[in-house]
């Protein structure tokens, strides 16, 4: 095998490497991000019930505002009975006494509702704060985990970015703007092995002449795809129909 492209497969296997570590780094924010919108959801969920709550209490307050009200009302109404001169003035006087008895009954029933309501938003505003304790603390244990591994992946990477560039220094430089030009352009690996008689890159047929030059150690640039074509360990020639 030529000496430049030992070199450029020795660049490669670092090159492979990084990506996978920086695609490893490009993916922790985004799991932050999924902890801390679950967080968020449990935060939601808690002020919810929470707020639940508060309204059953404000409307309780007022039935039983309203119900006292209505007791004292009561209370004038029946005292007034007793002085009043004519039938008429009895009737009417009942018929209010009437209403303010079904508007006690009716707001007694609302204010039993609304403690059941209560009682149960306790209950609720109890699990969803537990839900909530239990969001942020695995939230909190994960971040930190995530923010380690992070932080390991970044001296590792850049430990491996200065062995590059050291080995980059050694490539001649037409080789190496070759090979980085193959990169930038998405092609993956640069250097591929030939796979049964064609290019481990884009599995373009490699003459049958040239696969043999490829297994003598001489160096093949595939036509359609660009990449540099060798012998590999898995390489092989194209099978026999």
């Amino acid at each position: 095998m030529e000496e430049y492209i030992e070199q450029l497969l020795q660049l490669q296997k670092l090159d492979v490497k990084l990506d996978r570590l920086r695609e490893d780094l490009q993916r922790i924010p985004g799991e932050i991000a999924i902890h801390e919108r679950d967080q968020e959801k449990r935060r939601r969920e808690h002020e919810r019930v929470e707020e639940e709550l508060r309204e059953a209490e404000r409307l309780r307050g007022e039935c039983e505002d309203e119900k006292k009200k209505n007791e004292k009302r009561l209370v004038e109404y029946r005292k007034q009975l007793l002085d009043l001169k004519t039938n008429e003035e009895y009737r009417s006087m009942l018929k209010q006494i009437d209403y303010a008895e079904k508007r006690i009954d009716k707001l007694e029933s609302e204010i039993l509702e609304l403690l059941y309501q209560e009682e149960e938003n306790g209950e609720l505003i109890e699990q969803a704060r537990k839900k909530l304790e239990k969001s942020v603390s695995r939230c909190e244990r994960r971040k930190e985990a995530l923010k380690e591994e992070q932080a390991e992946l970044e001296e590792e990477i850049a430990v491996l970015e200065e062995q590059r560039d050291e080995l980059a220094e050694g490539v001649r430089q037409r080789f190496l703007r070759k090979y980085s030009q193959l990169r930038d352009a998405g092609k993956g690996r640069a250097v591929v092995g030939l796979i049964r008689g064609a290019c481990g890159g884009c599995m373009t047929n490699v003459p049958p002449q040239s696969a043999v030059e490829i297994k003598s150690g001489r160096t093949f640039t595939c036509p359609i795809c660009g990449r540099f074509v060798v012998w590999t360990d898995d390489s092989s020639f194209a099978e026999r129909e």
